[in-house]
């Protein structure tokens, strides 16, 4: 018998269509019935976030995951933020997490390794940390901005929103910015990078230590890195005390020693006395609110100046304590507790110790200076810029430059995290959003333009600007917001697409006015924002039934513009040759 079954096994021949790891396979018991106690079916959305952050990530990179105790492991982050859920250590929490969204390095992006961040977080766990983030925050309704948090005590750090993101070039006509006070922050909230559909994408940008330089003494005396380590330590005040006394002052010179930001990096933060507010911002009436609702959406059918609208808009720059939740955790806190984060503007488990006042506008300015260059004047044009100052180095005949190269901030479509090296689209999936419920572009709270616009050559444009003919019958309007850096065209308006629709009335009045005849729209290459402003404005003078003023737009937009030469550059306002490069 077992004869006659190998002889039959000799002359069988496998089906050759079915693969090899196919033709033996075994069936396996259901994990519920090998365990001692069956326990409850695993809900979909655990197992859909298991899916999408899987345990195996960090191992693949090299590296060991620290995870946190399994009773912590499955917290939502958005719960933790909304204060829905209290947590022992807030590091490994969200370490874990980092760790398993951690992209492969790129040449020439920089990067933080964990082991680095984490032990620069623990070594500021004490009442005179002086630990900082800034956080790249892509708001679907206040648009992408970049949040300064400057942690003076244990606990608790203070919060400035500012536009454009950091200063970066010496040189740049647009040096300041405006930075706005925000709520008080838990200092936990620095190792926060997530996204959601309520509140966009947030990443870290940069992270690190500040110094508190003084103020007064800054503009004839140059202090590097090397000097400040030189200063006594007997008689050196902690950098969290100088900051609660500059803050005082309102006049602050801070030294910013970040992974991506340059040695040396200083800027002054003033707060005008006009803006000097003493107390918060009453909260505004029902109806008002419903109102700027409204406003926010972009109904051309309310006014785009009104000081309420500019107050609710300033407040939508304002992290919520939920900012970064999942759909099915609600972002805010109760009635009660929304009204006294409003009276102590500070979150619950932070103290406003420094008594910051919410929405106040400060001014934030490069410090040339203190950052390492020196101002030079041409002989012969009596222009002025300013370059790396050399510094004789003791032992060394040539001389060391300070300073560093221009850099700039170019917003959430090119700038990765310091951290994980993830882009805020691919927060977005990490956060469980689907193409079906992933946020919308900024162009879709508006109709599309229904107006079918011209296009005016470069050339001729350089025609108009060399007659220099008064007045002017046209105008330049540059629609471009976070990558206005490397300059304009000679004579241009500013009006970023984002925010054009609701100042097409605005706009309109102020052209009849002057007698302008074409209006030339631009963005980088003119094959989105700027065309559809065009249209929006051609649209609206449809409407008014004007025939006497033209919408066009620029062919080729402002990189055109540059690729065309010399001739065409030196019609530019802030002209950066560093900045087109890229």
């Amino acid at each position: 018998m077992p004869n006659d079954e190998s002889s039959r096994a000799r002359k069988s021949i496998g089906n050759p269509f079915v693969k090899r790891e196919n033709q033996e396979w075994t069936v396996s018991l259901h994990r519920s019935m090998i365990r001692s106690v069956s326990p409850p079916p695993t809900r979909g959305r655990k197992r859909r976030y298991e899916a999408l952050c899987p345990h195996s990530v960090g191992e693949e990179a090299g590296i060991k995951p620290e995870d946190p105790p399994s009773s912590e492991q499955n917290i939502d982050i958005a719960a933790i933020e909304a204060g829905q859920e209290v947590v022992k250590d807030h590091l490994e929490i969200f370490s874990a997490r980092l760790r398993a969204s951690t992209r492969p390095e790129l040449p020439l992006v920089p990067r933080l390794g964990h082991g680095a961040w984490r032990d620069l977080y623990q070594r500021n766990q004490h009442e005179d940390g002086r630990h900082f983030v800034v956080h790249q925050h892509d708001h679907p309704i206040a648009g992408p901005h970049y949040d300064l948090r400057l942690q003076f005590s244990r606990t608790s750090s203070l919060s400035f929103a500012i536009m454009y993101g950091l200063p970066g070039n010496p040189n740049s006509k647009r040096l300041s910015r405006n930075a706005t006070e925000t709520r008080v922050h838990n200092v936990w909230n620095h190792l926060i990078e997530s996204a959601s559909t309520m509140s966009g994408s947030m990443i870290i940008w940069d992270t690190g230590e500040y110094s508190v330089l003084s103020y007064y003494t800054g503009d004839t005396m140059l202090h590097t890195d090397k000097s400040d380590a030189s200063c006594s330590t007997e008689d050196r005040v902690t950098e969290s005390e100088k900051l609660r006394r500059a803050f005082r002052q309102r006049k602050i010179r801070l030294r910013l020693h970040g992974a991506r930001l340059p040695p040396n990096y200083t800027v002054t933060l003033r707060l005008p006395r006009e803006n000097d507010a003493s107390t918060q911002p009453r909260r505004p009436s029902r109806r008002m609110r419903r109102q700027l609702i409204h406003q926010k959406r972009g109904d051309p059918t309310t006014s785009s100046s009104s000081p309420e609208r500019e107050d609710e808009r300033a407040r939508a720059d304002e992290p919520s304590p939920g900012k970064n939740s999942s759909p099915n955790i609600s972002p805010s806190h109760s009635d009660q507790e929304d009204e006294v984060i409003r009276q102590t503007n500070a979150y619950t488990g932070a103290t406003n110790s420094i008594s910051s006042i919410h929405q106040r506008k400060w001014y934030m300015t490069l410090d040339r200076i203190n950052s390492g260059f020196e101002k030079h004047v041409d002989g012969t044009t009596r222009t002025s810029h300013w370059a790396k100052k050399e510094v004789a180095v003791p032992g060394n005949e040539a001389a060391s430059p300070l300073g560093f190269e221009p850099f700039y901030v170019r917003g959430p479509d090119y700038e990765r995290s310091i951290l994980t090296g993830s882009e805020s689209p691919s927060l977005a999936m990490a956060a469980q959003q689907t193409p079906a419920t992933s946020e919308a572009p900024w162009h879709s709270a508006f109709p599309a333009p229904k107006a079918t616009v011209g296009a005016v050559s470069r050339s001729e444009v350089l025609e108009w600007i060399s007659k220099n003919e008064k007045p002017l019958d046209y105008v330049l309007v540059d629609v471009r917001r976070v990558d206005h850096e490397g300059g304009t065209i000679s004579g241009s308006l500013n009006l970023p697409a984002q925010s054009f629709y609701a100042s097409r009335p605005t706009l309109y009045s102020l052209l009849k006015q002057a007698g302008v005849k074409k209006a030339v729209f631009y963005c980088g290459s003119c094959n989105g924002r700027g065309p559809r402003a065009a249209g929006w404005f051609a649209d609206y003078l449809q409407e008014r039934g004007e025939n006497d003023m033209q919408s066009l737009i620029l062919e080729g937009g402002i990189k055109g513009w540059v690729k065309a030469g010399d001739e065409y550059v030196s019609r530019m306002d802030g002209y950066d040759a560093a900045a087109w490069k890229s």
